[in-house]
């Protein structure tokens, strides 16, 4: 199966080693929304580093830096985020403007949080912590998660440019439908792709 990497950065690979994601990958205007904002933070960053994903919105993460996942955790991701996607219908996103995770140094867009999108986290975070998994952003509550595509993952002395770039700007509502999830792995190397699961729901 052909998989359009969300992460390509080395470093950042390197960081994420042993992690796996759920993700959910736009469409149409909200790709086109992403874009250009990206287009327009390179503009602020210059030349500086940083990684540049392909958009995509992240709905739950597995494994830590103290509990990374393996082969037998990712057998029960596999097959959790298989049942959870029979379960949920497709998934609309509505984009929310242009804001800031000032402290992560991450510009985003963010996505409106509708009823079904609260749902479909809460039912995933539901089963990964009934199966024992553990994840990265399981310190964040499903009512307090917002619902983002990060823009960059920003290193170096530009940050001050990114925000004054991201709060000076406006930008059409955009929306679109995702009717699949993708899960994604990391062990140091290329992002992986572990499986597509239509959602049916």
């Amino acid at each position: 199966m052909e998989h359009r990497p969300f992460i390509t950065d080395p470093r950042h690979l390197a960081e994420l080693a042993g992690r796996a994601y759920a993700c959910l990958r736009p469409g149409g205007r909200v790709t086109e929304a992403f874009l250009l904002l990206q287009r327009t933070l390179r503009s602020a960053v210059g030349t500086e580093e940083g990684s540049w994903p392909s958009p995509h919105m992240s709905l739950q993460g597995f494994g830590t830096l103290d509990r990374p996942v393996d082969a037998a955790v990712t057998r029960t991701i596999l097959s959790i985020v298989a049942m959870w996607a029979e379960r949920i219908p497709p998934l609309r996103l509505e984009t929310d403007g242009a804001d800031v995770f000032d402290e992560e140094r991450i510009p985003i867009l963010r996505i409106k949080r509708t009823p079904e999108l609260g749902a479909a986290l809460a039912d995933l975070r539901a089963r990964s912590d009934a199966a024992g998994l553990v994840g990265g952003e399981d310190g964040i509550s499903v009512d307090d998660w917002i619902f983002h595509l990060s823009l960059v993952y920003h290193e170096g002395d530009a940050w001050p440019e990114v925000v004054k770039t991201m709060e000076g700007l406006s930008m059409p509502d955009a929306s679109c439908t995702v009717d699949a999830v993708e899960l994604v792995s990391f062990n140091g190397g290329p992002e992986r792709l572990l499986g597509r699961f239509e959602l049916t729901g």
